[in-house]
């Protein structure tokens, strides 16, 4: 299908999904989330993709919502609001990503802002080049983070740190994004792509089966109290795979890894 504020495409197993709005510092339109919420659906029916990447390209991930497109706000500027049907729209676009049942890699350069910072708290993995920033300002203008970040943010960073974040509407470095845990990784710029599909390349490599079900137990997890979650292990580890599949993945992780051949072999 062809778009036109994305670019969606496939290397091999990697999904890639590309912000195109340059001219706009990558804002979120809505024009832009109801094509993420096509391609994250052809992504998802793909079962070839094994691991998806979001990226805004090297100079900026995403302004956050496009304040050009709110189609309506009131007359102060600091209250300006999307309509309810949008922003339920933008928030089911955040959920698809979070509930993605594959890996989703943010690689993130530039500005990552607002939305942008909402749509990376819904990712697994966290790739940043040397030049990105991260912040969310919407206590600036008054505002609040009302997709979801400011519930997400503190399950990764702890909850002083997004207190921060969210109370000054400061942005903040990659290092210091990398120091609080908020990255995995700070990259130059020019690496940014290659890192982000070094680690596609590399969970692709891994069984299917454990990655998408480690993912919907860590995500359920973080909701609920420890006992129910232990329960929601036993389902994962009861739906992993047979035990010729389980057998299989071993195979080729012992034909990476010693370790793993002493193990399994």
């Amino acid at each position: 299908m062809a778009y036109e504020a994305i670019i969606s495409e496939k290397e091999g197993t990697t999904g890639i999904i590309t912000f195109n709005r340059p001219e706009r510092r990558n804002a979120f339109s809505m024009q832009l989330i109801r094509e993420m919420h096509l391609s994250l659906d052809e992504m998802k029916a793909d079962k070839e993709v094994r691991v998806l990447i979001l990226t805004g390209g090297n100079q900026w991930f995403s302004a956050g919502m496009d304040l050009k497109d709110v189609r309506t706000m009131s007359k102060d500027v600091r209250t300006m609001s999307l309509p309810p049907e949008d922003l339920e729209l933008a928030r089911a676009f955040f959920r698809k990503v979070e509930n993605f049942p594959r890996p989703v890699i943010a690689a993130i350069s530039g500005a990552c802002v607002a939305g942008g910072c909402e749509l990376i708290v819904c990712c697994d993995l966290r790739i940043a080049s040397d030049s990105a920033f991260i912040g969310l300002s919407e206590i600036l203008f008054g505002a609040l983070p009302v997709g979801g970040a400011i519930h997400r943010l503190p399950r990764i960073t702890g909850m002083g740190k997004a207190k921060e974040m969210i109370f000054t509407g400061e942005n903040i470095d990659a290092r210091e994004a990398y120091r609080i845990g908020l990255v995995n990784k700070v990259v130059p710029v020019a690496s940014l792509m290659d890192e982000a599909k070094a680690m596609a390349n590399k969970l692709a490599g891994l069984s299917e089966p454990a990655l998408r079900l480690a993912k919907f137990a860590i995500n359920k997890g973080m909701k609920i109290d420890l006992d129910t979650a232990l329960e929601y292990d036993t389902y994962a580890l009861a739906n992993i795979g047979t035990l010729e599949e389980q057998a299989e993945a071993r195979r080729k992780a012992a034909e990476k890894s010693g370790v793993y051949k002493r193990l399994f072999g």
